[in-house]
Parts: C-alpha cells; sequence; structure tokens
C-alpha cells in the first residue's frame, strides 16, 4: 500500500503551489509556450574544488603512504588473528602449531618491516 502511494506520488508531477496541473480542454492549445534554458554568459566560469584538499606533492604522497600503511597493517592484523585461530584449533597437532608460530611470526616481521619503512619515508619527507 505504501509503495503504490509513492509510486503514484512519483507518477503525478505537482505544481509550486502543491496542486497538480490540470491538462487543457480538448481542442485547446496549451496556454504557455515551452521554455528553454538560457544559456549562462560566458564571463561566469565554473570553479571546482581541489578534492585533494592541496596541490603539493609531497603531501600527497605522505597522504597516499599513510592510507597505504593503514591497510598494510590491517592485514597484518588479520593475519595475526588468522595465525592465533589456526594455533587454538590446531588440537594439539605439532605440525599445525608450527604453522601457526611461522604465520604469527612473519606478521610481526612483516608489521616491523611497515613500521620501520614509514619511519623512514616521513624522515625523508620531512627533509622538503
Amino acid at each position: 500500500m505504501l509503495s503504490a502511494s509513492i509510486l503514484l506520488g512519483m507518477a503525478t508531477p505537482l505544481l509550486a503551489d502543491g496542486a497538480p496541473p490540470t491538462p487543457p480542454a480538448a481542442g485547446t492549445a496549451p496556454t504557455t509556450a515551452p521554455t528553454t534554458p538560457t544559456p549562462a554568459p560566458a564571463s561566469d566560469s565554473i570553479q571546482l574544488s581541489n578534492p585533494l584538499g592541496t596541490t603539493s606533492l609531497h603531501v600527497m604522497v605522505g597522504r597516499i603512504i599513510r592510507g597505504l600503511t593503514g591497510i598494510v597493517g590491517s592485514i597484518a592484523l588479520l593475519m595475526f588473528v588468522w595465525g592465533g585461530i589456526r594455533w587454538i584449533a590446531a588440537g594439539g597437532s605439532e605440525e599445525n602449531v608450527k604453522a601457526a608460530k611461522k604465520r604469527i611470526a612473519n606478521a610481526t616481521i612483516g608489521l616491523l618491516l611497515i613500521f620501520f619503512a614509514y619511519t623512514i619515508i616521513s624522515a625523508f619527507l620531512s627533509l622538503f
């Protein structure tokens, strides 16, 4: 019932005062001529805002690196969780526990590499 009223509301256009338009009587021409939009004067120019917020190259590179670091850090967190789940689900199997420990160790090494790379790149970008 609600969807039918929405569809009917969309199908009947309303005038500015809220009343639906009345069709012209049979055999008569419409009272108003169709209007065409007038083009904007040539002196008006359209200005777009900068979505990046900066035009500085080192600031943009820093933002990209910061974003990628966040994504890779999230992936490292997922690897920690996955290794922990594998360790819990190992059921005492020495082989599965060893694989889970290796996954956690690799995630730790990866996280340390990301941290040091971010530190080095931040120090390099601060020189400019």
